[in-house]
C-alpha cells in the first residue's frame, strides 16, 4: 500500500481515494478478491478432475455421444472456473493499484501522479486535453499532456481535509462530510476535477 505523503508547499493538496478508508471495500479488495480468486483457480480445476476420475469406472458402459459430453463438461467446468479465477485475480490488481497505490499531488503549478514506483509529473502549460469518461457508476476523467496520461477517478478526496464517509444508497454512493453535506460520486462534482478544469481553462 503507497504511503500517503505530506504536502510539499502550502499550496498543495494531496489525493487519494475515498474507498482506501472505507471497511467495506477493503476488506472486498484486500481479503476477499484474492481469497476467492485463488479459491476459484484451484477448486474448479480440482472439481473437475474429480468428476473426470469418478466416471472412469463406469465410463466403458456409457455411449459415445455420452462419454463425450461428460468430457466437454468436466474440461468446460475447469476452464470456466479458470477463467472466473483469472478475472477476479485481474480486478483484484487493478482496484488495489487505483485505491491503495495511486496518490495524486496538485499545486499552482503542476499535478503528480504517483503509482506504486512509477510518477507522471505534468505542468499546467503541457496539458493538452482533458477529458470524462462514464460507464455508469465508473466515473473518470483523462488528462493527456506531454509527460503521459493520467486517470483522475471520480472517488479522489483531499486526504488532509475533513474526511468523509461513504454511504450506500438507493440512488448511488455518497460521500457524507463532517459537516453534513452530501455529494455525489460523479467525476463532475469531484474537487480535483474542478481544480485541474480550473488551472487548465479546460472543460468537457
Amino acid at each position: 500500500m503507497l504511503e500517503i505523503p505530506q504536502p510539499r508547499s502550502d499550496d498543495e493538496q494531496v489525493f487519494v481515494s475515498c474507498y482506501r478508508f472505507d471497511p467495506l471495500r477493503r476488506i472486498s479488495v484486500l481479503i476477499l478478491m484474492p481469497v476467492v480468486a485463488t479459491l476459484a483457480l484451484v477448486a474448479f480445476p480440482c472439481l473437475s478432475w474429480l468428476l473426470y476420475d469418478s466416471m472412469l469406472s463406469y465410463k466403458s458402459d456409457l455411449s459415445s455421444d455420452v462419454q463425450i459430453t461428460l468430457d466437454l463438461v468436466c474440461i468446460a467446468l475447469g476452464v470456466l472456473g479458470g477463467l472466473i479465477g483469472l478475472g477476479l485475480a485481474f480486478n483484484y490488481f487493478i482496484l488495489r493499484r487505483r485505491i491503495f497505490n495511486t496518490v495524486l499531488l496538485c499545486n499552482d503549478q503542476e499535478v503528480l501522479c504517483k503509482t506504486g514506483s512509477s510518477q507522471i509529473q505534468c505542468l499546467w502549460d503541457d496539458v493538452q486535453s482533458l477529458k470524462t469518461q462514464g460507464f455508469g457508476r465508473l466515473q473518470s476523467a483523462v488528462l493527456r499532456s506531454s509527460a503521459g496520461m493520467i486517470s483522475i477517478d471520480a472517488s479522489l478526496i483531499d486526504v488532509h481535509a475533513p474526511r468523509p464517509k461513504v454511504r450506500y444508497t438507493l440512488t448511488g454512493e455518497k460521500l457524507i462530510y463532517p459537516e453534513g453535506r452530501r455529494q455525489s460520486i460523479r467525476i463532475q462534482d469531484n474537487e480535483l476535477f474542478s481544480l485541474i478544469s480550473t488551472k487548465t481553462g479546460l472543460s468537457t
